[in-house]
């Protein structure tokens, strides 16, 4: 029934558009080429979303990009991405990323924190790290970094980088803790030794906290935020919670003549996780009255 009443609703079709997305396929495997990997989401903390087709869609584990896909960590939003088989992107708060199709693996950070752990093909080929002035080979390297209106630098925590800028100037990041900063309108990038305390500051914001509500593949905790058996207010929550940077699914009950619709954010893997997006969504507009119930499912 609850089909039949709500298919021209966009939830319904945002619901749609999750399964097409879902069937589309799982991570990339490593024998595939490296230009042709889809970004699959593997850990992510709410609130955050993926831009696709002008649309924010709330950003849930093992959703799979496509080229141009922006990815859009919210306040207090963390995620991290498989990068095809060939390393990993972790980004902040606040932070907008996506990946290029132009025939090589390229990841534009246009803005915010960010950390890309990345592995070299058997090809030697890696991604391409595109920031705004410059560009770096990450073929097998651990680069931190962040972007903001005045300024983009890079900080080199592994292995070796090859900097490139619009300008034409090339650099080689070869020594743990090297920075490299670029400011709008400089022809030249500047290399410096890093101090510990900045590259602690960015791994924080790109890392992962216990107890912040964190989404992972396979994580039976969930937070039911309504039970009811009107459609029309479970559909309400949903866009709701997904509108806020949750993923959250309806549950209709099963063996029932009248159903009771659950309204649920699901994926935690123990309950400190689910109690952190308990806490949260208690106090977020819609649903500081709402009874919510923890549980694990089967």
């Amino acid at each position: 029934m609850l089909l039949r009443f709500a298919m021209t609703s966009r939830t319904m079709r945002a619901l749609l558009t999750g399964i097409v997305v879902l069937c589309a396929g799982g991570p990339a495997q490593a024998e595939r080429p490296v230009e042709q990997a889809n970004l699959v989401i593997t850990r992510v903390t709410p609130p955050a979303w993926v831009v696709r087709n002008g649309a924010r869609t709330p950003l849930a584990p093992e959703t799979a990009l496509q080229p141009g896909e922006i990815l859009h960590p919210g306040a207090g939003g963390r995620l991290e991405a498989n990068l095809g088989g060939f390393g990993r992107l972790h980004l902040g708060a606040h932070a907008r990323a996506f990946a290029v199709d132009s025939g090589t693996a390229t990841l534009r950070i246009l803005a915010g924190a960010f950390r890309i752990s990345g592995q070299a093909t058997p090809s030697g080929v890696g991604w391409l790290l595109r920031l705004p002035g410059l560009s770096a080979s990450v073929a097998d390297a651990d680069l931190l970094g962040q972007v903001t209106e005045s300024r983009q630098h890079l900080v080199l925590r592994r292995g070796s980088a090859v900097v490139r800028t619009d300008m034409g100037v090339v650099l080689n990041m070869e020594r743990t803790a090297e920075r490299l900063e670029l400011a709008p309108g400089n022809q030249t990038a500047t290399i410096a030794q890093e101090a510990t305390s900045a590259q602690v500051r960015l791994l924080e914001e790109t890392g992962f906290r216990p107890g912040d509500g964190t989404l992972v593949p396979g994580g039976r905790w969930r937070v039911t935020v309504l039970e009811t058996r009107s459609e029309w207010k479970a559909l309400a929550a949903y866009d709701r919670l997904r509108d806020a940077g949750y993923p959250a699914i309806i549950s209709p009950s099963d063996g029932r003549s009248d159903p009771v619709y659950g309204v649920v954010v699901r994926g935690m893997h123990v309950r400190t996780e689910a109690e952190a997006v308990a806490t949260r969504l208690s106090s977020h507009p819609g649903f500081e009255k709402a009874r919510l119930r923890i549980s694990k499912a089967r």
